[in-house]
């Protein structure tokens, strides 16, 4: 059965897609700044982290789950020459990546598909590695999207990833915030940390590091980024996009900024290895 909140996420970014990559480009993920870093670099920098301590190697087969438009997918391949196959829920955006590997040169290294990522269309142990950047947050159903990843996964290789969480000591008027924040970005739940290992654990994996995000470097400045940097390439997307879909773009930033800032809302990232 599919994820029951597959439509709506489909939905999300079928309607705000456009305005978030106008934003931030194709790697629609938040980033680990260094001290010359702009936002594409930081997001950059997360890409790589991840391929290098999952050992991803030229040839090596990789998923990436909840792929979007490709952008990491498409960094991994040309850092790592790894084969990369993507799978997202959304039409458009499988299309979009499949034509930015082919504008790249990448497309003998990269393959995109619709799918979703509790019910994928894949084998058992298809993958060398799998990676998961800021997607598993969107599945009602956490404990089948861990395990599919897990069911796709080599005997000896690595599930990286990073994901939208809650932080672990909330305040009660954390839960008015939380609730926006998961109203407006198509999130069914937000998990911990903690929670992070019980399902990598009840996938089979064994969780090697489960931390916050912010151990690897600056991510207070993702939260500057949902203000007034995004707001000139925003303007230009927002000629031809409905006045509604601002408005809901700029409040849920904002929302997403405060949630943050509070630490209601972190960012996690998890390595884990499925037993040889």
């Amino acid at each position: 059965m599919a994820d029951c909140a597959a439509p709506a996420v489909r939905s999300h970014y079928e309607a705000l897609g456009g305005l978030y990559r106008a934003a931030w480009g194709d790697s629609l993920h938040f980033g680990v700044y260094g001290p010359d870093d702009d936002r594409s670099r930081a997001a950059a920098a997360v890409e790589r982290k991840l391929a290098d301590e999952a050992g991803m190697l030229p040839g090596a087969q990789v998923l990436d789950v909840g792929c979007g438009t490709g952008g990491p997918a498409l960094e991994i391949a040309a850092y790592a020459g790894a084969r990369v196959t993507g799978i997202d829920l959304v039409p458009e955006h499988v299309e979009r990546a499949r034509s930015e590997a082919a504008r790249r040169g990448l497309a003998e290294l990269t393959r995109f598909v619709e799918g979703d990522a509790t019910q994928m269309p894949f084998a058992d142990a298809s993958f060398d590695h799998v990676y998961a950047i800021e997607s598993a947050y969107h599945a009602a159903d956490k404990t089948r999207f861990y395990a599919e990843c897990a069911r796709v996964l080599r005997p000896g290789g690595c599930f990286v990833g990073t994901d939208w969480l809650c932080g672990e000591r909330l305040a009660a008027e954390d839960d008015g915030i939380l609730a926006e924040v998961e109203r407006h970005f198509a999130t069914p739940g937000l998990i911990d940390l903690p929670a992070v290992t019980r399902h990598l654990e009840a996938a089979g994996l064994i969780p090697e590091l489960v931390e916050d995000l912010s151990a690897l470097g600056d991510v207070d400045r993702n939260w500057d980024e949902l203000g007034t940097a995004a707001w000139p390439r925003l303007a230009r997307a927002g000629r031809g996009a409905l006045p509604e879909e601002l408005r809901t773009f700029a409040h849920g930033s904002r929302v997403l900024a405060q949630a943050a800032k509070s630490g209601a809302f972190v960012l996690g990232h998890w390595r884990a290895r499925k037993p040889a």
